[in-house]
């Protein structure tokens, strides 16, 4: 319902709140030709089977060709997607939660960065973007830098942006809290990481990060680390290819009964619903390990949760890991703080009128209709858990 835009919960002022979890689960848009119904439809499939899950809003991902990326042949094929943005607006719509847009810088011109803060914010109402670099560093930039980007972000008083923040650079450079810094100073207000498999890379960073912001008496940004669940070694070559560092013992233990790339189809989908519960252990009880690893670091955190592909074992997946590292990090520390807010989502007037039609055609009761008509004037007030850490037990 188009009337919900107005009533949103404001993701980005969650996101940059240092004294609160935020629990996210990231999307990509349709393909590219999807045609307008579809998309509707996609989206309401997507927040059909969200909504009974505490998720504070929802991530839609800005995907590219990343030609440049290695040398290695990509597993699963590009394919170009519809407008973020506008997807984005077709789920908001739907769940009257916000959606975090990310955003690759490589427009051609400033101008042409500047039309799409227009579109994105004014026409589709995003108030959050996450800003990434272009595709590769071997592509010749011609538009924005991200320092550009940021500016133009920051200088719109009704968006805030944050960045990616990748653990395996800090394993091989050991100065990806440096970058962590160097984005806050361009206006960076949270970071959200590559999928964690590497549970030791993740802990260095957020331990020096913490160290770097008591140095310099800076209160550090929020950090979502995000986890996804794998079953299947294309999966896994498709992990790899993306540049998460998975250690052979992990992955040894999440394919261990997996058979080999084009095996027969029920072979392999039976296996691969072994390997995704597999996984997801592996993943828990990593999560619990950074927790208890980082604690005195000072870092807040948030989760977001995803499927890198679309195999039926690993999307469901993803809800069973979001439920079991939801509650680590709840019962990590047990100050939480609890309220419930209701919020209004009153019906258009052209909502009034299509629910008066509708009812009044399926009654010939002139009574009936009118006491049905009256009931949908007056909206619909859903309940809304809200998750703060009370600001004594911040570290």
């Amino acid at each position: 319902f188009s009337s919900i835009t107005a009533n949103r919960m404001r993701l980005v002022d969650a996101l940059c709140d240092p004294a609160r979890p935020v629990f996210t689960i990231g999307t990509p848009p349709p393909r590219e030709g999807t045609s307008n119904e579809t998309a509707i439809d996609s989206a309401e499939k997507f927040a059909s089977g969200n909504w009974k899950y505490a998720f504070d809003g929802f991530i839609v991902y800005d995907i590219q060709d990343e030609a440049g990326r290695t040398t290695k042949p990509r597993p699963f094929p590009f394919r170009p997607t519809i407008d973020p943005c506008m997807y984005g607006d077709l789920i908001s719509e739907r769940t009257g939660k916000d959606c975090v847009i990310y955003k690759s810088v490589g427009e051609p011109s400033i101008a042409a960065f500047d039309r799409y803060l227009d579109r994105c914010i004014d026409t589709h109402h995003h108030h959050a973007l996450n800003l990434v670099g272009a595709a590769t560093s071997k592509r010749d930039i011609v538009g924005p830098t991200l320092g550009d980007a940021a500016q133009r972000v920051t200088s719109r008083p009704d968006c805030k942006f944050g960045c990616v923040t990748i653990a395996e650079r800090h394993l091989t450079k050991g100065n990806e809290h440096l970058n962590i810094q160097r984005k806050v100073d361009l206006g960076a207000q949270w970071f959200i990481s590559q999928a964690v498999y590497d549970f030791q890379a993740t802990i260095s960073l957020l331990n020096d990060y913490g160290d770097l912001c008591r140095q310099n008496k800076t209160v550090p940004k929020k950090v979502l680390l995000t986890f996804a669940p794998c079953g299947r070694r294309k999966t896994m070559d498709f992990i790899h290819w993306l540049g998460v560092s998975v250690p052979p013992h992990v992955e040894d233990t999440i394919l261990e009964g997996a058979p080999p790339i084009g095996s027969p189809l029920p072979e392999i989908k039976k296996a691969a619903a072994v390997s995704v519960v597999a996984c997801n252990k592996i993943l828990i009880e990593g999560f619990q390990t950074i927790l208890e690893a980082t604690a005195s670091s000072g870092i807040p955190l948030g989760l977001n949760v995803e499927s890198v592909s679309g195999y039926r074992e690993e999307c469901e997946g993803v809800y069973t890991l979001f439920e079991g590292l939801q509650s680590k990090l709840l019962a990590f520390n047990k100050q939480w703080r609890f309220a419930v807010r209701l919020v209004e989502i009153k019906p258009t007037e052209e909502e009034q009128q299509v629910r008066l039609a509708y009812h009044t055609a399926l009654t010939t009761n002139t009574s009936n209709a009118l006491q049905l008509a009256s009931a949908a004037s007056f909206g619909v007030f859903v309940a809304v858990l809200v998750l703060k850490l009370r600001p004594q037990t911040l570290r």
